[in-house]
């Protein structure tokens, strides 16, 4: 298994990803986050955060997502993470999400360098079991293929991720 160090060095510039971080019998989802973060390196960095969710239903697909808000002076960003309910990986990140007690968020810059640790009070455990409920009632069963599918037409959609971030209306999780 990966380091937390080694995942993101091989993280793209100006990215995000889920991870899961394993210590000793437990383990966590961590969203890491690697952007250009100057404006917050220089500041005190105390950004807000926020997240929003929704499901998504596209014929057979049932998809779930959080966007994640961070923002500062002179900085505002947002994150798409997606969640598939047939993919073992999303899935077993899922079941973390429901049972951990915080959202950990880990911000490195584009040199790899860690900028902030941030953990907020999971208050979005219900938010995860309902899509794993929902799955589980509706008998899920879509094809990757019919997955990226669904996401194109919601990229197709939203083509800027502020425009997604409105339609999503309230906070689930604010900082």
């Amino acid at each position: 298994m990966k380091t937390l160090e080694e995942i993101i060095i091989n993280l793209p510039s100006n990215s995000s990803t889920l991870i899961e971080n394993k210590i000793k019998l437990s383990s966590n989802t961590l969203i890491v986050i690697k952007d250009d973060f100057r404006v917050l390196k220089t500041q005190v960095v105390n950004p807000h955060v926020a997240i929003r969710g929704a499901f998504l239903k596209s014929g057979k697909v049932l998809a779930q997502y959080i966007v994640v808000n961070l923002r500062e002076k002179g900085f505002n960003s947002y994150y798409k993470f997606w969640f598939d309910y047939n993919d073992s990986k999303c899935l077993k990140l899922l079941l973390n999400l429901v049972k951990q007690k915080y959202i950990y968020i880990i911000l490195c810059d584009n040199n790899n360098n860690l900028v902030k640790e941030i953990s907020l009070e999971n208050t979005m455990k219900p938010f995860f079991k309902e899509y794993i409920e929902r799955c589980l009632k509706t008998d899920c069963k879509w094809s990757k293929k019919q997955y990226r599918k669904m996401l194109e037409e919601l990229s197709d959609k939203f083509i800027d991720d502020y425009y997604l971030w409105r339609e999503l209306g309230e906070d689930i999780i604010k900082s």
